[in-house]
């Protein structure tokens, strides 16, 4: 099991099936002979037809619910606080994540244009050299330039006039110490460079992870955190997807309950875990087996949709992450 990239807004995870990732036509990720060619991850959701799009924002065929960023300002009130003059400007928001994406920039210019947000200012920095990016890692980094994308994207949305940061570490963690060296040595380098910065750190393993060398890697790593207090730099941490259930690099789960880290440090805010029905509420009539028994068996599986993918359109809440609709739920 490789790194557990969570999201650390849960809540827009569904808009990166619409608005954050672009598929080619057939569905598979743009990709050449031994190389990754990384495609601009924005196209498919302004472009959708307004015909087959609904108030609340549902896809008739598919019913997947889908947000741009006013949505999510108004759901959360930031549009108020957009309204009153905060913006971000003046403000650093540091984003890390493993690998990053060589069309982070592109990538992020294109979301901007697209929802009408000021013209970002990113500043990209690889703390231990830029990696090479293939496509013999299967799927990794390709995996990682999409975190990396809807991070800096969604934090654009959030504070359009802030200067974002990222911080593509390599390699990546993967449960296990190697990876965390070279994060820590490219948050260290932005925390002495932007003092009074957000932190955003979009990943998370379980205490677990660093076995019997647990609390000296955690005290070690804690340093970082220590330094960040003392620069007025608030830092932010995934909660994960799978509350105290999780799993070891060979995927299965631990026997007792577990935490993230460093989601569990006390000098780091805690992010995620819900998720945002604005304008609709999940209403499901049959259990996820029975709709994956539908999808293997029906000779049209567009017609399990309409029995499973169900909502009350006009309500608004945000419950605990939970995918009902996909094999495992969280």
């Amino acid at each position: 099991m490789r790194l557990i990239h969570w999201r650390l807004l849960r809540a827009v995870a569904l808009i990166g099936l619409i608005a954050s990732l672009a598929i080619l036509p057939g569905g598979s990720i743009a990709s050449s002979p031994g190389t990754l060619r990384f495609v601009p991850l924005i196209h498919v959701g302004p472009h959708v037809p307004s015909s087959v799009i609904t108030s609340h924002g549902v896809l008739p065929d598919l019913k997947i619910h889908f947000y741009v960023p006013s949505d999510i300002s108004a759901a959360y009130g930031v549009d108020a606080v957009h309204a009153a003059g905060t913006t971000g400007a003046g403000q650093t928001i540091v984003i890390v994540d493993s690998y990053g994406s060589p069309t982070a920039l592109q990538d992020l210019q294109q979301f901007s244009s697209d929802f009408g947000l000021p013209a970002p200012n990113l500043q990209i920095y690889y703390p231990c050299g830029t990696p090479t990016f293939s496509n013999s890692m299967h799927g990794v980094q390709a995996g990682w330039a999409f975190e990396t994308s809807l991070d800096l994207q969604w934090a654009h949305a959030i504070a359009p006039d802030a200067n974002l940061v990222l911080v593509a570490a390599n390699p990546a963690e993967t449960q296990g110490v190697q990876g965390f060296s070279c994060i820590f040595k490219g948050e260290s380098w932005a925390i002495q460079n932007f003092p009074g910065a957000v932190l955003s750190q979009s990943f998370a393993v379980t205490e677990q992870s660093f076995h019997s060398a647990a609390a000296t890697q955690v005290a070690r790593f804690e340093k970082v955190y220590q330094n960040a207090v003392a620069n007025r730099v608030t830092v932010l941490s995934a909660s994960g997807d799978s509350g105290t259930a999780n799993g070891d690099k060979q995927g299965r789960l631990f026997p007792d309950p577990t935490v993230n880290w460093p989601s569990s440090d006390p000098l780091v805010t805690s992010a995620g875990g819900t998720w945002l029905q604005y304008g609709w509420k999940w209403d499901p009539t049959i259990s996820a087996n029975d709709f994956y028994t539908c999808l293997n068996t029906a000779a049209d599986s567009t017609t399990c949709f309409g029995q499973y993918l169900n909502y009350d359109p006009g309500a608004t809440t945000e419950g605990v992450w939970k995918e009902d609709w996909l094999p495992e739920s969280r």
